[in-house]
């Protein structure tokens, strides 16, 4: 149970400090990283989960891990029962993809997104195979109290058998998640810049 508990933790978590958002609905594209990934120091976002936890990213600038420069995201959740968790996440964002970066591996990353996002890509997160499966599955209009947005789907299948979906909008960033193994779906709410 822990371990499920740390996965949805981390899955949701990792994916709520990729968020951005503005109020009017942006077209979707299949553009590189900056456009779904908005990011500048200082910037923050909040999302709430239907369990009632909030969650208030920052980015707080760049560092370097190994010879990759990262940008540092800094997370904190609080639970419905008032438990605080801060997380803090190493990514780089350009127009092939995204990846995530640990100070403890310097030299492997997991690929979260993958350039040009198209219905029906599919990549593996990282270079071993057991590593989970990302695959772009549709793309809808998506409207949250951010606003409205035209998203992609992407359905994430890991070994342990989670399943989450997110949508992701040009210019906005994480709009929505879900998985099929909590009650918490996650939809942005607003942003700072």
């Amino acid at each position: 149970m822990a371990k499920k508990s740390s996965v949805l933790l981390v899955g949701f978590g990792l994916f709520g400090l990729l968020m951005a958002g503005c109020g009017l609905l942006q077209p979707a594209s299949s553009g590189g990283g900056q456009g779904y990934f908005p990011h500048a120091d200082g910037y923050s976002w909040r999302r709430t989960s239907a369990d009632g936890a909030t969650g208030v990213s920052t980015f707080e600038g760049t560092t370097q891990i190994g010879s990759t420069t990262t940008q540092v995201f800094k997370e904190t959740w609080i639970s419905i029962s008032g438990e605080v968790t801060t997380l803090e996440t190493y990514i780089r964002i350009d127009d092939s993809g995204v990846y995530f970066y640990s100070p403890s591996y310097p030299d492997v990353s997991i690929t979260y997104l993958s350039f040009p996002l198209e219905i029906g890509k599919s990549w593996q997160y990282a270079p071993i195979s057991t590593a989970g499966v990302a695959t772009v599955i549709s793309k809808e209009t998506v409207t949250v109290p951010a606003g409205s947005f035209e998203c992609y789907e992407i359905k994430s299948v890991y070994p342990s058998g989670d399943i989450f979906y997110y949508w992701y909008g040009n210019n906005a960033g994480l709009v929505k998640s879900s998985s099929n193994s909590s009650t918490g779906e996650g939809v942005l709410e607003w942003k700072s810049f």
